[in-house]
């Protein structure tokens, strides 16, 4: 029974880190992928999105009034902000304009969004998820996450073939016993 448990137990935390490992990978490979995995940093559009978890966006092209969209900063195009869609306008030239608000802030946003700066629509929030995402991708983090437990389950791999491979030679070793006996 114990060692069952200390069985499952294993697999649910390689299985754990193996998930924390494909979710920091596509975080950083948001460039070149459809979905793009994001962490939310502040609590403006609480209690929807609460700060520290990640949200997947996906970009759709076709916005609406009560979407969650992130986008980039017109002032600054590296910060990325998620808020919510309140009101679209339709210029006469030029393409559709978002009037954004985070669902915590009691103000709309003051700067239009342009939908060429619309990363895309929240399609997923996950709380607290990003606050391990951001964590592992700090040094310290990147040891204690992947590689100590790459290390440990490397090490039992090896531990596991060294056992196979006597089970092997003690088996040989009695059969070679057995036929020098006769």
């Amino acid at each position: 029974m114990k060692k069952k448990f200390l069985n499952i137990f294993y697999w649910g935390v390689f299985a754990t880190l193996l998930a924390i490992a494909g979710i920091v990978l596509l975080s950083s490979l948001n460039n070149n992928f459809p979905l793009k995995f994001l962490t939310v940093s502040s609590g403006s559009m609480e209690p929807s999105i609460l700060p520290g978890s990640i949200v997947i966006v996906s970009e759709n092209g076709n916005y609406k009034v009560n979407d969650v969209i992130t986008y980039a900063n017109g002032e600054n195009n590296r910060q990325l902000i998620t808020h919510r869609i309140t009101g679209v306008e339709y210029p006469e030239q030029g393409s559709e304009a978002y009037i954004t608000k985070g669902d915590a802030n009691e103000d709309k946003d003051s700067e239009k969004v342009q939908k060429e700066n619309v990363i895309g629509r929240v399609i997923l929030s996950v709380p607290f998820v990003g606050y391990l995402v951001s964590f592992t991708k700090t040094t310290f983090g990147l040891i204690l996450l992947i590689i100590i437990p790459g290390v440990l389950y490397v090490a039992n791999e090896l531990s596991v073939i060294k056992k196979e491979i006597e089970k092997i030679f003690k088996k040989q070793k009695r059969l070679n016993l057995r036929g020098v006996q006769k």
